[in-house]
């Protein structure tokens, strides 16, 4: 829904677009997320990484056999949607947009890192704010639904972003 609103303010509508990322929405992403927040609930820190590394120590909880706390999830969640990741999103909507023979696949590459480093750090402190709501308020069942709403949110600025940068 987000990248259709943002086609839609871009006045660039594309149905081919449009059903790429809801594939991927629905092939990728329902899967990843949930198995990322996941990951992040059950993720324990060694005594002895501990002993080694002590700033870890600001990550976990000591009360819970090492889980990680409030701040590890939020990092944690805010890693994923990362610059790679931001990249691999353009590069999709690359290849739903222009047809592969005309696709420049160095320069292609180059711009959507680019474009996904810029969006990452302009998102951070949306996004730490965000997910700091998602990890330490709601409940795991409900994380992928608030980060689906994140996601959608962001991902109509990754819309904009595109066509900005392109």
């Amino acid at each position: 829904m987000g990248d259709l609103i943002g086609q839609l303010i871009t006045g660039e509508f594309s149905i081919v677009r449009t059903v790429v990322i809801m594939i991927l929405g629905g092939a990728f992403y329902r899967i990843e997320i949930p198995y990322w927040f996941h990951k992040l609930e059950t993720f324990t820190v060694s005594d002895e990484t501990l002993a080694k590394h002590p700033l870890l120590e600001m990550l976990t909880t000591r009360v819970q056999h090492n889980y990680l706390n409030w701040l590890g999830k939020t990092l944690g969640a805010t890693a994923y949607f990362n610059p790679l990741w931001m990249a691999r999103h353009m590069l999709f909507i690359t290849c739903a947009t222009t047809p592969f023979s005309q696709i420049e696949w160095g320069s292609t590459l180059l711009h959507c890192l680019r474009t996904g480093s810029i969006s990452f750090l302009t998102n951070l402190p949306i996004t730490f704010a965000a997910n700091y709501f998602i990890q330490a308020h709601l409940p795991l069942k409900r994380r992928f639904l608030g980060s689906a709403l994140l996601t959608m949110t962001l991902t109509i600025k990754y819309a904009l972003e595109y066509r900005i940068f392109s």
